[in-house]
This record gives C-alpha cells, sequence and structure tokens, in this order.
C-alpha cells in the first residue's frame, strides 16, 4: 500500500513540474511572438504606427475594474505647470471628478487613465503601474481596442491596420 502510494504521489509530482515548464515555455513563445510583432510594426510606415505594448489581457483587466476611463490631453502652462484637458469620457464621467494626475506623465501627450472608487470612497488609479497608458496617435492599438468596447462607431474604432 505504502509503494501505491510513494509512485502515485511520484507521478503526481513530476506531472505538476511538467505541467509548469509548458507554462514557462507558453510564456516564452508568447514573448517570441510579441518581439516578432514589435518588429513587424517597426518596419511599417509612419502612418501605420501602433504602440508595441498592446496587452488585451491587461487592458480588459483594467477595463474590468474600473469605474471610470477617460482620454486625456496633458498640456503645459506657464502659470500652473502642467494642465490636463478631457477629451472623451468612455466609462463614468471623471471630467468631474478632482483626480490626481502622476506628475510623471510627459506633457503634450495624450494618455488612457483607468480610475475606480476604492473602499475609502475616492477616486484613485485602477492599477499603481498600468492606469495610464500614452498614446500613439489615432491609430495607436490601446486607443482603436477601446474605442471599439465602448464606441464601435467612432472613426477611431473603423481605423484599419495592415
Amino acid at each position: 500500500m505504502k509503494k501505491i502510494f510513494i509512485i502515485s504521489m511520484s507521478l503526481l509530482l513530476s506531472l505538476s513540474l511538467a505541467a509548469c515548464g509548458k507554462k514557462d515555455q507558453a510564456k516564452a513563445e508568447a514573448n517570441e511572438a510579441k518581439v516578432t510583432s514589435e518588429v513587424a510594426n517597426k518596419e511599417t510606415d509612419e502612418e501605420q504606427v501602433a504602440t508595441s505594448n498592446f496587452d488585451k489581457e491587461a487592458v480588459n483587466e483594467l477595463i474590468k475594474n474600473s469605474d471610470y476611463i477617460s482620454r486625456i490631453r496633458i498640456s503645459t502652462s506657464t502659470a500652473e505647470g502642467m494642465s490636463t484637458a478631457f477629451l472623451k469620457d468612455y466609462k463614468g464621467d471623471l471630467s468631474q471628478i478632482q483626480v490626481d494626475i502622476p506628475k510623471n506623465l510627459s506633457p503634450n501627450k495624450e494618455y488612457l487613465i483607468f480610475y475606480r472608487d476604492d473602499e475609502k470612497g475616492e477616486v484613485s488609479p485602477t492599477d499603481r503601474e498600468g492606469a495610464f497608458i500614452e498614446l500613439q496617435g489615432d491609430k495607436d492599438s490601446n486607443l482603436i481596442y477601446i474605442e471599439k468596447q465602448f464606441d464601435p462607431n467612432s472613426y477611431t474604432s473603423s481605423v484599419k491596420s495592415k
């Protein structure tokens, strides 16, 4: 009986270790595919440039966990430092709420921002690192994806990448 138990535990352990190896291999293959797509994106002309850091799963997680999603433009002003213009609210109305935009965002750039109502009743970024996505123009992959999710009839969501 003990031999059968030891053999079955050994098999179970070896199967679980093999499964872990396959996950790492799948991640490596995904990273290789991402690098290949980044190289392909760099080879396209300027009109077809899209961000290389588009991660559909991460964006879907941000959408699911966010109460507010907006497109903003950070601009500089000599009197006030940086000012924020809300270009479009996709989910919730963040433009009517006082929020702190991080100072490390670059001026004269557009961002997709993701905020949520936290347990204290305050509005805070959904994710500390990924809640601010810099856009590379109207053909940015992140922007096109968000537009398709919230406004499928918009101009941006109808832009086709080759």
